[in-house]
């Protein structure tokens, strides 16, 4: 939320201006000046509180709502609200990349573009420039089509091809471009072209023009709407940069994945309402247990994504049992009154120089099962001496072929596998085993699997486990059955691996 904001601070200053300037129209008289500061107060007052400025909003909300003297007394006092909050960021500047070969004119553009809360990184080169965006977060580029390396546009190529930089605020200038240079500017996706950037003046508005629309942008794209944290988009964006400046300067990141505990449960208890404020409470207690250069993300349904910059897996692990502490200690409230005691359960692992997001995502995945088999409610660390044990999956398949592809694909996803070929042989071996998923076959020896499943859910220990069924093509009459015997979920043979495994990571957060 704090880069929206600073975003937000960013779209001000055009906006201060316009303000004193209908300021100075309304004491010459001039009668569409109010007019002016009427609307320009009307936007603010929609946008103030979105980005956590209510103070404004008020603001804006007493000059739309005056007239004659009072109004301008309003306008008086919006302004000075409006100054307040651009000068009074805190914390980070909001980056803006300048690719400018020419040092004096670098410097004049920096001077016409300073304001609260900005800076500036200047590039002389394209390949100068690239290095920078992998290793800053940059709000908007500004750059001469004029480069020593290379022609400006093919930067542009570049720059709209990679995910990263393909929707950042783009702006390009040159003295004297024609209109075919333009044009193939536009077409290449720049998002101005700008003539004479010397003067300056049009340059200012423009840039503060697209990083207003880019806040607007970032607030749907990448919050979170219930919980108002960065998307999986955004934490993607700074694992990436996190990642690449720690290999250059050589600083630990620890990783985590985190997931609220028998949250169906709550939803389906408690209601909708009291699943999101679950959700709510828990960004808030995860956000704030963390550092301000660390990051939190909602990830997707009851899981959250935690970056640590610049922390050993000790300090992370601290933060994180902190956290947790905070979460069992205060239960969520339903709008009837009721309460629901909610816990979490994360996994904790040290980026490697080797990872990708992936993979460093997937070990820490794998730390979330396991503490979620050994009991919920707990952080476990790859540096834990005792490792908790690995999910165990109850796999009941008559085709020695299927069990041994499950068995394959399970192990090397870290579960333990428990096989078996006979129904009625898995049924025993259930009495005096702690399974975290069961998979079986419809049609098998000893039990049919839809008896299998009925027994299973007799069981006080399989009450809640979850049961994915295995059926032939066209035997939709057997997956009805097994949904009304206690089935979660089913995947008809012959099945895609990968399918399977985000089946079963779906099932087992849900418990």
């Amino acid at each position: 939320m704090e880069d929206l904001r600073r975003l937000y601070r960013q779209s001000l200053q055009p906006r201060i201006a316009a303000l004193e300037g209908a300021r100075a129209g309304i004491r010459a008289g001039q009668p569409e000046a109010l007019a002016s500061a009427g609307r320009i107060a009307h936007a603010l007052r929609g946008s103030g509180a979105t980005y956590g400025f209510p103070e404004i909003t008020e603001a804006a909300r007493r000059l739309e709502e005056s007239d004659g003297p009072e109004a301008a007394a309003a306008l008086d006092d919006l302004v000075a609200v409006l100054h307040r909050v651009a000068a009074g960021g805190t914390g980070e500047s909001l980056w803006i990349l300048l690719v400018e070969p020419d040092p004096d004119l670098a410097r004049r553009l920096q001077e016409k573009l300073a304001a609260p809360g900005r800076d500036l990184q200047v590039a002389a080169t394209a390949a100068e420039a690239e290095r920078v965006l992998e290793e800053q977060a940059i709000a908007l580029i500004l750059m001469n089509l004029r480069l020593p390396d290379t022609d400006g546009r093919n930067l542009l190529l570049r720059l709209r091809e990679r995910p990263r930089t393909a929707t950042l605020p783009l702006l390009v200038y040159a003295d004297r471009a024609d209109a075919t240079v333009k044009a193939e500017c536009f077409a290449l996706g720049a998002d101005d072209v700008i003539d004479r950037p010397g003067e300056g003046d049009l340059l200012a508005a423009s840039v503060s023009a697209r990083l207003q629309r880019a806040a607007e942008m970032a607030q749907v794209s990448r919050i979170d709407p219930l919980t108002g944290l960065p998307n999986r988009a955004a934490f993607r964006d700074a694992f990436d940069r996190a990642w690449a400046t720690a290999l250059r300067v050589r600083f630990p990141i620890a990783l985590a994945v985190i997931d609220l505990d028998h949250f169906k449960a709550v939803n389906d208890t408690g209601g909708h309402a009291t699943g999101d404020e679950a959700l709510r409470r828990a960004a808030t207690v995860i956000a704030r247990g963390l550092r301000t250069t660390d990051l939190v993300a909602r990830w997707g349904g009851d899981e959250f994504a935690a970056l640590f910059v610049n922390a050993p897996l000790d300090g992370a692990a601290l933060a994180l049992e902190r956290v947790r502490q905070t979460m069992q200690a205060e239960p969520v409230a339903a709008p009837d009154g009721r309460t629901f005691p909610v816990t979490l359960t994360a996994g904790l692992v040290r980026v490697g120089d080797s990872d990708t997001l992936e993979s460093a995502f997937a070990r820490a995945d794998r730390l979330l099962y396991a503490g979620k088999s050994a009991g919920r409610n707990r952080i476990v660390s790859e540096r834990d001496t005792a490792a908790p044990a690995r999910p165990k999956i109850l796999v009941v398949e008559n085709d020695a072929e299927i069990g041994r592809l499950l068995r394959t694909q399970l192990e090397s996803e870290g579960f333990e596998v428990v096989y078996h070929r006979d129904g009625r042989a898995a049924l025993e071996a259930s009495w005096s085993l702690e399974a975290a998923l069961v998979i079986l076959d419809r049609d098998l020896p000893g039990m049919d699997g839809l008896d299998l499943i009925a027994q299973l859910r007799r069981q006080v220990a399989y009450a809640r486990v979850p049961i994915v069924m295995l059926t032939a093509l066209g035997n939709e009459k057997a997956v009805v059955q097994g949904f009304a015997l206690g089935a979660d979920d089913y995947l008809v043979k012959p099945f895609s691996p990968p399918e399977l495994l985000a089946r079963i990571q779906r099932l087992l957060k849900r418990i």
